[in-house]
């Protein structure tokens, strides 16, 4: 039975037979197990570097809030294009 008569049987694509031959071919029965579509990165999450220069920040001034942490940060490197003072909120609280 040819490829094309096997996906008119099963009710699926030729593209997406041929993935999981070529799936089966490369790593074998394991191959043919459900992927996840989770991305594997987070293109707009903060950069590790940036949350450690605010918790190294907060760290030297405990009694600051995230306002004030904020707002210091600014100051002291207007420069760097900080995050969002919502996004600020949720690293000094997850930190905490």
């Amino acid at each position: 039975m040819s490829v094309a008569d096997q996906c008119r049987a099963y009710g699926i694509s030729r593209p997406t037979a041929y993935r999981w031959i070529n799936r089966y071919n490369e790593t074998g029965p394991e191959g043919l197990v459900d992927r996840s579509r989770r991305p594997h990165t987070c293109s707009h999450a903060t950069l590790e570097p940036m949350e450690n220069a605010i918790l190294v920040l907060r760290a030297k001034h405990p009694s600051w809030g995230r306002a004030q942490t904020e707002g210091k940060a600014g100051n002291a490197t207007p420069d760097l294009v900080w995050p969002a003072a919502s996004t600020f909120g949720n690293i000094l609280s997850r930190a905490a």
